[in-house]
């Protein structure tokens, strides 16, 4: 089953979120900090990571970056609804970002749309293996 992991934000939403994303067919898992995080992507080794910049404990832009380090290949949604700081959340690297509205179908969307790229980015890695052979 495709497991994504939703870090940072508030224990509501995060409840939310995770009762529509496991609707859709995923298993969802939650850390209210960073530290929460790092532990559950050694573990769990989640396929995709929704991440809201402002977790407590830790800022996110060092959240980020220490996924990153250790999950450079793990795929990350930024997901926020505040853009006015210097360090801006969508400035950061990430493989997609996204404005919070009370609507979640676009988080959905985004969800599903960067699951089937690196599903299609892991079939195109497995066939150029097999052709190298």
């Amino acid at each position: 089953m495709t497991t994504i992991m939703i870090a940072g934000a508030e224990p509501n939403q995060q409840l939310l979120y995770q009762m529509e994303l496991e609707d859709e067919g995923y298993r969802v898992l939650t850390a209210c900090n960073g530290r929460e995080a790092m532990e559950m992507i050694a573990q769990a080794c989640p396929d995709l990571v929704v991440l809201d910049p402002h977790t407590r404990g830790q800022k996110g832009d060092t959240v980020f970056q220490r996924i990153k380090h250790i999950a450079p290949e793990l795929p990350v949604l930024v997901y926020t609804g505040y853009l006015a700081s210097p360090k801006d959340a969508f400035s950061w690297p990430a493989e997609a970002h996204l404005t919070k509205t009370s609507n979640l179908d676009p988080l959905k969307r985004m969800v599903a749309r960067m699951l089937d790229r690196r599903s299609g980015q892991a079939h195109l890695s497995q066939a150029w293996a097999h052709q190298a052979v």
